[in-house]
């Protein structure tokens, strides 16, 4: 597993992509204030209910997790608890494409 160094409970946001994460770092559930996270082109097979717990977290940029697109059950089941924050995948990016169509 990737060390992550979270420095960052006065920050709205935070870039961890490409990162080579699995697993989210515990850390990361404490930040009360993150309000936008970019997980783009890591390797996260999972989406914890902890993540619930960042209750201003509007936004997660999730594209180019491979698992993730392949499974789309992982991001649908946390998007449940968490009904104010958008969810950005390639699975979305798909379907708002069709939708245009």
């Amino acid at each position: 597993m990737v060390e992550v160094n979270l420095h960052l409970d006065r920050k709205k946001g935070t870039v961890l992509e490409y990162n080579y994460i699995k697993k989210l770092p515990p850390e990361l559930f404490t930040l009360s204030k993150l309000e936008y996270l970019e997980l783009d082109y890591n390797l996260i097979k999972d989406l914890p209910d902890e993540l619930a717990n960042i209750k201003n977290l509007k936004q997660i940029s999730l594209y180019g997790n491979s698992t993730i697109f392949k499974n789309h059950k992982i991001v649908e089941n946390i998007e449940l608890k968490m009904p104010s924050c958008e969810f950005l995948t390639s699975d979305n990016y798909l379907k708002n494409k069709d939708n245009k169509k």
